[in-house]
């Protein structure tokens, strides 16, 4: 007896589980990453993340920054509003009021502006440090 209702217990399990990778497509999560492509501008303060994201092509999305100062290794997360379009979905994001000559780590995700769907996952995260004084 109780090896059955462990069979049913698991079955269940399973069909839970599968449920969930059927119905994903669907839950408005995003499939791909957004991509921080190479940071070659910096200045003491700011950083210029240079942004890729196909998905949300020529539309109004809200992008989230995980910004890690590297150095402490506090993490803050900021939040802007941007148009992918330039340049095939690329965009550059500016991430200012950091503090000059340390190193920060990035990984953004995005979500259409509209609407609710949910955000992507987050990219690959990509370092670079700001100018000394």
């Amino acid at each position: 007896m109780r090896s059955i209702s462990r069979k049913v217990a698991l079955a269940g399990l399973v069909s839970a589980f599968a449920m969930t990778i059927l119905l994903a497509p669907f839950s408005g999560a995003l499939a791909s990453k957004p991509k921080i492509k190479e940071i070659t501008k910096r200045t003491t303060t700011s950083i210029t993340l240079p942004l890729k994201y196909e998905e949300r092509e020529d539309e109004r999305v809200v992008i989230k920054v995980r910004i890690r100062d590297n150095s402490t290794g506090m993490v803050e997360t900021r939040t802007y509003r941007k148009t992918l379009s330039e340049d095939e979905g690329r965009k550059k994001l500016v991430i200012d009021d950091l503090k000059p000559g340390v190193k920060y780590s990035f990984k953004v995700k995005i979500k259409k502006a509209s609407g609710d769907s949910g955000y992507s996952s987050y990219s690959e995260s990509r370092s670079a440090t700001t100018k000394a004084k």
